[in-house]
């Protein structure tokens, strides 16, 4: 099974911090960003994947949030490295920051998701391109 990222860190598990347990989710929604260097990649951040609102909304959806990162001056461990270009050959990246891909955690069934600038619209999306799954 893919490596796991939600919303916090590498340590901590879903269960330990108070999220339902991944098993539960039904939906995977991976963000492709370069997050040291992409400015709209943390407007993203700091707009709509930090807000307490959207983790509920995850969570009322149970969507699992995967962060798949390419910085320019960070250093990552060689094994998320590999994961991470698995995940964008998987999704056929397109090589745009941010891209965002819905998953269905039952079948190989994916979708680019639509950015937005408000946290309702990118909602939204994400709920509109489930519906189409």
């Amino acid at each position: 099974m893919f490596f796991r990222l939600i919303i916090f860190s590498l340590l901590l598990s879903p269960v330990a911090i108070g999220l339902p347990a991944t098993e539960d989710f039904k939906f995977e929604l991976y963000v492709f960003e370069g997050a040291d260097w992409c400015i709209k990649c943390r407007a993203l951040e700091k707009n709509i994947l930090a807000t307490a609102a959207f983790e509920n909304f995850l969570i009322d959806n149970k969507i699992n949030l995967i962060r798949v990162d390419f910085p320019q001056s960070k250093k990552q461990a060689k094994a998320l490295q590999k994961q991470n270009k698995m995940l964008a050959e998987r999704f056929k990246f397109p090589g745009a920051y941010p891209s965002i891909v819905i998953a269905r955690k039952d079948t190989a069934l994916y979708l680019y998701v639509n950015s937005a600038n408000s946290l309702q619209d990118f909602e939204r999306n994400i709920l509109e391109t489930i519906a189409e799954l």
